[in-house]
């Protein structure tokens, strides 16, 4: 058998080609959107601010048709306070429409020229009775002094994704 030429040359090479391509393929940082339900409650997370180290936190009582939202403050560690939205009023559920049924998912988003703030996620809640879908989201107002900021849950858009279920 005839040994390498010159073995210290193809470890340097085989270093190179395993540095280039780790560099060329580098992983791109991964976020987790989370999501549970227990009950009459659905929370879910979605990235908040500009950076999207910090997640905004979403309940949602799906008794009530409540929207509550709130985020942690990476500089001080205390939450920023809360917001709420009546998502019954933005369905327009009445008592013909029967008893609402709502799910909720969060998704990531960049949207650029829809509101004065940056958005990096839609929250989307789901009236399974009516068949509408609600897109809401939370810009990111950067942080107040105080450790505050001032939390509002915007709707984006609608749309009606299925006919009304019939009631049985």
């Amino acid at each position: 058998m005839r040994r390498a030429a010159r073995p210290f040359s193809w470890l340097v090479l085989g270093f190179a080609l395993g540095v280039l391509v780790s560099w060329v393929l580098r992983d791109e940082p991964t976020l987790a959107l989370t999501n549970d339900r227990a009950d009459d409650t659905v929370v879910t997370t979605a990235p908040w601010d500009e950076q999207e180290s910090v997640e905004m936190v979403y309940v949602l009582d799906t008794r009530r048709g409540r929207l509550v939202a709130t985020a942690v403050n990476p500089i001080t560690g205390r939450f920023l306070g809360i917001t709420f939205r009546d998502v019954v009023r933005d369905f327009r559920v009445g008592p013909r429409g029967g008893k609402p049924k709502f799910a909720m998912v969060a998704g990531r988003a960049v949207l650029t020229g829809q509101t004065r703030f940056p958005v990096r996620h839609l929250l989307y809640v789901i009236e399974l009775n009516s068949g509408r879908v609600q897109a809401y989201t939370t810009p990111f107002t950067g942080y107040a002094p105080g450790g505050g900021a001032a939390l509002q849950i915007v709707p984006v858009d609608a749309v009606q994704w299925a006919q009304a279920i019939p009631r049985r």
